[in-house]
């Protein structure tokens, strides 16, 4: 049987040794937890009192009045919690006010294998393929980010933040490699992985798109698309960057697989919406149906508009997060059940929306848009939120 204790630390801290485990969410103090994930962390160091007083009570308010006393408690409540791993000796050492983790206990570390494999893949004597297979072995060891139960504590911030760039770093250099290899659905899968632990970082949605595109599924590249920008929307409250719309374009662009079957085509074509309202679309879309829509009223005469829609609070001031992405759903609704279905709308940033319909007439278009505020305001009347609106006609 191996004698090593395991130490899971991307993600929550987990300790594991023939079997035995003990974990983050077992049920023992935290100041208990903070004091092994510093050890361990630290386990190549002897950490002094003053630093382990440092760590778990870091502001002068926190600070217990006899900490050395205190200290003693929580050794004891650490090493009687370390032996339920059943470790044949002693794994935390205590002299002259300072701990360590004995240099003789045998510890294989999640974090320093990451470490090691992502270095050990740097050698430039290397071939590309040797490279990938360190980088892919390196990646399954990154879980979550390090120690997230704790990732707001001011010592693991910066640990945090340069395992977060290595990772970061290594899946863009093996998408980079995977992309000599053309193999599109293994950098899907590792970019959805990428994201699931940061969903926040633009360039894993981006190669996620791209190698979508590549390996011709457009249909799913564009819904990845209208994903992505409706969560920058509502959880970050920005709107996608010119790369990644650019992107976007791009897959508009690409051309259909050959198809000889008109009928085929048709039904291809054919829209399977069940609403009854109008048409949502990307902003990008929304642009071409625009260009279209000013080139058929100059050619055929008939009138078109364009409404903005803004949101704010009831004196102009700038909404929280959570209660303008409530607004505007709740706008998306109205628009969507007051127009026809021959009208389309967008959303324009996080707080507007942009509307297109074709009338007869400025003051029509007028009433049209103020149906969409009376709708919205007749299914919520107790909605503690202005919207602003101006209505322009197409330019031709």
């Amino acid at each position: 049987m191996p004698n090593h204790i395991s130490v899971t630390m991307f993600g929550e801290m987990v300790l594991e040794h023939n079997g035995n485990v003990v974990r983050t969410s077992s049920k023992h103090a935290k100041k208990v937890w903070g004091f092994l994930e510093y050890l361990f962390a630290h386990r190549h160091k002897i950490v002094t009192l003053d630093e382990v007083v440092e760590v778990l009570w870091p502001s002068e308010e926190e600070r217990v009045l006899n900490p050395a006393n205190t200290l003693k408690t929580i050794l004891f409540r650490a090493r009687t919690l370390l032996n339920t791993l059943q470790y044949d000796e002693d794994i935390i050492a205590y002299s002259r006010g300072s701990y360590q983790i004995y240099p003789n206990v045998e510890i294989v570390c999640d974090f320093e294998l990451f470490d090691e494999l992502i270095k050990e893949a740097q050698k430039e004597s290397l071939s590309d393929e040797e490279k990938l297979e360190l980088m892919l072995k390196a990646l399954e060891y990154y879980k979550n980010d390090f120690l997230v139960k704790s990732a707001y504590e001011a010592w693991v911030i910066p640990l945090n933040t340069y395992y977060r760039s290595i990772y970061i770093k290594a899946i863009l250099d093996v998408v980079a490699l995977l992309e000599k290899k053309e193999n599109w659905s293994e950098i899907i899968t590792i970019c959805h992985e990428a994201i699931s632990i940061d969903p926040y970082f633009e360039d894993f949605h981006r190669l996620i798109i791209n190698a979508l595109v590549k390996s011709g599924s457009y249909s799913a590249a564009i819904d990845h698309y209208s994903y992505i920008t409706n969560f920058f929307f509502t959880q970050l409250g920005i709107t996608p960057s010119e790369e990644l719309t650019s992107l976007y374009k791009q897959v508009r662009q690409v051309d259909n697989v050959t198809e000889m079957d008109l009928v085929a085509i048709r039904e291809s074509l054919n829209e399977i919406d069940s609403h009854k309202g109008a048409f949502y679309c990307e902003y990008e879309f929304f642009k071409d149906v625009y260009r279209i829509e000013v080139r058929t009223a100059a050619r055929n005469g008939h009138s078109a508009y364009i409404g903005l829609l803004s949101v704010t609070g009831l004196d102009g001031e700038k909404l929280s997060l959570r209660k303008l992405n409530n607004a505007m759903n709740m706008l998306y609704d109205a628009i969507q059940e007051t127009l026809r279905r021959s009208d389309v709308f967008t959303r324009y940033s996080v707080s507007q929306y942009l509307i297109m319909i074709s009338t007869v007439s400025f003051e029509t278009g007028e009433m049209v848009v103020d149906r969409i505020l009376q709708k919205f305001y007749k299914d919520h009347p107790k909605s503690s939120v202005k919207i602003d609106l101006r209505i322009q006609p197409l330019v031709i």
